[in-house]
């Protein structure tokens, strides 16, 4: 709603809504997702020029692309070397870390191309936690630390990995649950 005016409603997205402001304008946004990992904004609203805001989301998707492209061509790079010596030291864990690092960064682009599916809001999480994860292993490896001193972080990596995987299928109802599980990802 601006001014009393309804502008978009019922899961619109990817939109951009313009309007003129005078002394005073009022803005009422009521937004929410089931989606549980933004729950309602995905990211701020932006405010000002439609080409500057326009300029600002380009510009955002351009840094998300090329770090991406980058991750990407880290991970062809990391595989090759790794395939050429037998994967003797941890370059698959390398590969794997910009795999995470795409599915975290990633989502403004499958956002902006319409491309949204709760499989990318599951897809990012895990990329995200992941890196946690894969920071452990390489850790390990790099440092020689012995496997049962590392397997308490491992198992809750893991727990927080396969959470994220199985949350979806225990549909809750109730909002003091999902901050439960909120503190224990956070």
């Amino acid at each position: 709603w601006v001014n009393g005016a309804l502008k978009a409603e019922n899961g619109s997205r990817g939109w951009m809504v313009t309007f003129e402001a005078a002394d005073r304008i009022e803005l009422v946004l009521s937004v929410s997702s089931e989606s549980g990992m933004y729950s309602g904004f995905t990211h701020p609203p932006a405010f000002g020029r439609p080409s500057a805001v326009g300029s600002a989301l380009a510009a955002r998707l351009g840094l998300h692309a090329a770090a991406s492209a980058v991750a990407l061509l880290i991970f062809a790079l990391c595989l090759v070397i790794g395939i050429g010596s037998g994967f003797a030291r941890p370059y698959h864990l390398l590969a794997a870390l910009c795999v995470c690092f795409c599915a975290c960064t990633s989502y403004p682009l499958v956002q902006a191309f319409g491309w949204i599916r709760p499989i990318h809001a599951m897809a990012e999480r895990l990329g995200c936690y992941g890196i946690f994860l894969l920071a452990v292993l390489l850790q390990a490896k790099l440092c020689g630390i012995r496997k049962w001193a590392a397997a308490p972080m491992l198992a809750l990596g893991l727990a927080v990995l396969a959470g994220i995987v199985l949350q979806p299928a225990a549909h809750l109802s109730n909002a003091g649950i999902k901050y439960v599980y909120s503190d224990l990802l956070t």
